[in-house]
């Protein structure tokens, strides 16, 4: 009679001629050989399971293997590292065979909030596959996305789309730093692609959802999840929270502590799988989405309306300029253009470019931050045009058009990267009671559309005249002719094709 699964797969990961080797010291994975032991089924020791309790929140095991783990851990606590080895034993040790349809795959699924960040788990999953004796002839077809194995069960990895889940079936699923999955389209897309991703496990018995992320907002599924089944008994889902140093007592102390000293609460996420309660969502989703006029593009000039202009001008190399056109009609304030140009480029061939859309408008003067000093200001003259520094920073102007968009008196175009930026831009209090809101921290992360349209936005507000409709009982927004809209492609100045979304 073959041993179970469980005590298979708890013995590979510390035996020496299968995965020991990758996991040393053996002390500084203890607490992740215990995560092992519960989803997999095995009893807990009487250490373990002070453990468990103290990282689960709950007093009881579970009666049979969890269906879900949500791994919440602080940074550098091996969560990736993990992560792999658990997708490798379900890839490797169990026989899939009795529950598939012929021509039917099995798939252990990576998912993460990009390419780059999934391939960190991938990485690990080949190096366990090839440097692992017994195991390394398994692996009969690589690519870049795809490693095969001989017993059918192919692991493959992908952003995070639920699309992507789609005619899958999976043995698990492995969605890594969930915290931090965004898109244009939500401020919490990994919602939808764990929706997607349960019915593809179903088909398999002891198929696992597998979700590891440090901690963020309050707010989101992997925070649902935690306030949903963490200390729940009953539960069926296992949500281990624990600070780095617990799942990792190798790491550096002092590194911790000095994170601590320099920013307790940002510290308390990082390292300590804390939630940022004094953080949230600046705009919802509900007041983005409020605002956009569906399949509006951009507006042409209408005469005798007065436009205003916000730019944010960068150098070209690595950051984009931005335009942001707007006006005032009798009930709201209308963003009518906006303009991306994506690095690099040259300066004045952009700014020469916003003085033409500026021109078309009917506009003499522009307003923008105070980068490069008397630089900016001088090239806007260049081509005629004043330049203003704007009176309010980035963030103030954030705050000030909040309030337009939460009484529904902002009309902004269906553009998905600005969409996108406006709703992942985030409030934090800040010391004598003023809040400051910015864009998420992390790598790829901008604000240059949401920054000139709210700029353009508070621009028209301040505008004393109302510009009448041309018809009480219809405004201005819904019988306008649509812009024919300058492709900045053509003129080598847009993104690359992989970024380039649905509206460009």
């Amino acid at each position: 009679m073959s041993r179970p699964f469980g005590q298979m797969a708890l013995e590979a990961f510390t035996d020496p001629q299968a995965f020991g080797p990758h996991f040393q010291p053996p002390d500084s994975w203890a607490a992740w050989r215990t995560v092992l032991k519960v989803i997999f089924g095995l009893a807990l020791d009487a250490a373990e399971m002070d453990l468990f309790r103290a990282c689960t929140g709950r007093m009881q095991s579970f009666a049979s293997a969890p269906t879900e783990l949500w791994a919440l851990i602080g940074r550098r606590g091996g969560k990736s590292r993990a992560v792999a080895v658990i997708v490798v034993l379900l890839a490797t040790l169990r026989d899939y065979r009795p529950y598939l349809a012929p021509g039917e795959k099995p798939v252990a699924m990576i998912l993460a909030a990009d390419k780059s960040q999934a391939d960190v788990v991938f990485a690990y999953c080949r190096a366990l596959l090839t440097e692992t004796p017994m195991l390394a002839g398994m692996l009969v077809r690589e690519t870049s996305e795809v490693l095969e194995l001989s017993n059918g069960v192919a692991i493959e990895v992908h952003t995070s789309s639920y699309k992507s889940t789609r005619g899958r079936t999976l043995i698990c699923a492995a969605c890594d730093e969930v915290c931090f999955w965004r898109d244009d389209y939500s401020s919490n897309p990994a919602d939808a692609v764990i929706r997607a991703l349960r019915p593809a496990l179903t088909t398999i018995p002891g198929a696992l959802l597998l979700c590891a992320s440090s901690t963020y907002m309050q707010a989101g599924i992997a925070y649902e999840q935690y306030a949903k089944h963490h200390g729940r008994d009953t539960s069926n889902v296992l949500i281990w929270k624990a600070d780095t140093l617990t799942m990792n007592p190798s790491f550096s102390s002092q590194v911790v502590a000095a994170a601590y000293e320099a920013d307790a609460l940002d510290a308390a996420a990082e390292y300590g799988a804390g939630w940022l309660a004094h953080r949230r969502q600046h705009l919802p989703d509900e007041l983005v989405d409020a605002a956009l006029v569906p399949d509006r593009l951009s507006l042409a000039r209408i005469t005798g309306v007065q436009y205003v202009c916000f730019v944010d001008v960068s150098a070209g190399v690595s950051d984009r300029s931005a335009l942001g056109i707007a006006h005032r009609d009798r009930a709201s304030v209308v963003l009518d253009r906006i303009e991306l140009v994506y690095p690099p480029f040259k300066p004045e061939e952009v700014v020469q470019r916003f003085a033409d859309i500026c021109s078309a408008y009917g506009v003499s003067e522009v307003t923008g931050d105070r980068f490069g000093g008397t630089w900016v200001s001088s090239m806007f003259e260049k081509f005629a045009l004043a330049y203003r520094p704007s009176a309010l920073t980035k963030s103030e102007l954030y705050m000030a058009t909040q309030p337009l968009f939460s009484q529904r008196s902002v009309e902004i175009l269906s553009h998905a990267t600005l969409a996108g930026e406006l709703r992942r831009l985030e409030r934090t209090p800040r010391a004598g009671g003023r809040d400051s809101v910015d864009h998420p921290r992390g790598p790829g992360q901008h604000d240059d559309a949401a920054n000139v349209c709210c700029g353009a936005l508070h621009l028209a507000s301040q505008q004393m005249q109302w510009v009448e409709a041309v018809d009480d009982s219809q405004s201005l927004r819904r019988a306008r002719p649509a812009l024919t809209t300058y492709d900045p492609w053509t003129r080598g100045l847009g993104p690359p094709a992989s970024e380039r979304g649905p509206y460009g």
